[in-house]
C-alpha cells in the first residue's frame, strides 16, 4: 500500500501510513477522509525520488526492422498505408513507449511525409499523450486486441513479438482441431482400412485420442469375428477391464492371460529390476 501511495502521490503520515478518519453518514455509508493536519507530503524529494527509483525499465536494443517485418499494424503505420483512428494509434503508442527511443520513433513516423495526408493525426496532442503514457507507466497493449491479431504471427504484444522473454511461448503454427464426431469417424475408417489390408502384411499404427471409443471399436469387431485376434494392453488391471467388457458384450470365445503367480522375493526382485 505504501508503494501505491508513493506512486500516486497520496499524502501519508510520518510512518508512511495514509492518515484517515472514518465518518458515518445518516444513510449508513462509511466515508473516509484525510486528516490534513496530520498529512506529511514531500513534493520535491521523498515521493519523486522513490517514484523514479521504482520506474519500470524500458526494453533496450530493440530491433525496429523486425517489428516492421512481423507487425502489420506497425508496418502500415510507418508506411502510411492506412488511416488509423485513435484506438489503433493508442495501441501502437502504448507499446512503443515501453521501448527505449519509442516515443521519438512514434513522433517521427506520425510527422513523416507518408502520414502527412492524414490531417486528423495532427489535431490531437500526441506528444502530451505519449508523456502521460510514460508518466503513468501504462502497460503495452496486447496483440489479441489488434485488428490484425488473427493474421500475424505475434507474441503477447509488439515487444514480445520482436524480443520474447525466456518464459514466453510463441505459437509458430496454430493447431487445427476437429469435432469429436469427426475424430470418431476417422478412427473407425482407419480401423476398417487396417483390417481390410491383409496383403501388405505390415504393422498399422492408428493414433487416437483418449475417450474416442477404441476399446468399444475392436470389441464390436470381435462379436462377429471369424479369425483369431490378440489384444495387448499395458497393465493387468486394463486387461481385466477389457476382458470383462468383452464378456458383457457377448464375446464368448475369449481368454485372458493370468497374472504372474506369487514368486519368491529374490525372483521378484530380478523381475522388478528388468
Amino acid at each position: 500500500m505504501q508503494k501505491f501511495y508513493q506512486k500516486y502521490h497520496i499524502a501519508t503520515d510520518k510512518k508512511g501510513r495514509i492518515p484517515i478518519t472514518e465518518m458515518n453518514e445518516d444513510n449508513g455509508r462509511d466515508i473516509f477522509v484525510m486528516k490534513k493536519s496530520e498529512a506529511v507530503h514531500s513534493q520535491n524529494q521523498t515521493v519523486s525520488d522513490s517514484h523514479n527509483k521504482n520506474r519500470r525499465s524500458v526494453t533496450k536494443d530493440f530491433d525496429w526492422n523486425a517489428l516492421y517485418q512481423h507487425c502489420e499494424l506497425f508496418r502500415k503505420f510507418q508506411d502510411g498505408q492506412e488511416y488509423y483512428y485513435y484506438p489503433q494509434l493508442f495501441h501502437i503508442a502504448l507499446n512503443l513507449c515501453c521501448v527505449d527511443g519509442g516515443r521519438k520513433k512514434f513522433m517521427e513516423i506520425l510527422n513523416s511525409d507518408k502520414n502527412s495526408q492524414y490531417e486528423a493525426y495532427f489535431e490531437r496532442d500526441w506528444a502530451g499523450t505519449l508523456n502521460d503514457i510514460i508518466k503513468h507507466e501504462y502497460l503495452p497493449k496486447r496483440c489479441d486486441s489488434c485488428p490484425y491479431g488473427e493474421k500475424c504471427n505475434h507474441g503477447t504484444n509488439m515487444i514480445s513479438t520482436v524480443k520474447p522473454s525466456r518464459h514466453d511461448v510463441k505459437v509458430i503454427e496454430p493447431k487445427e482441431y476437429c469435432t469429436i464426431e469427426e475424430a470418431e469417424e476417422s478412427l473407425a475408417a482407419n480401423f476398417k482400412a487396417a483390417l481390410d489390408d491383409r496383403i501388405s502384411n505390415k504393422i498399422k499404427l492408428i493414433i487416437a485420442q483418449t475417450g474416442l471409443g477404441k476399446t468399444r471399436l475392436y470389441l464390436d469387431m470381435l462379436t462377429n469375428a471369424s479369425e483369431a485376434f490378440m489384444i495387448v494392453v499395458p497393465t493387468h488391471d486394463l486387461k481385466d477391464e477389457v476382458y470383462n467388457r468383452a464378456l458383457n458384450m457377448g464375446v464368448r470365445n475369449i481368454m485372458a492371460m493370468p497374472r504372474l503367480p506369487i514368486l519368491s522375493d529374490e525372483i521378484q526382485a530380478i523381475i522388478n529390476h528388468y
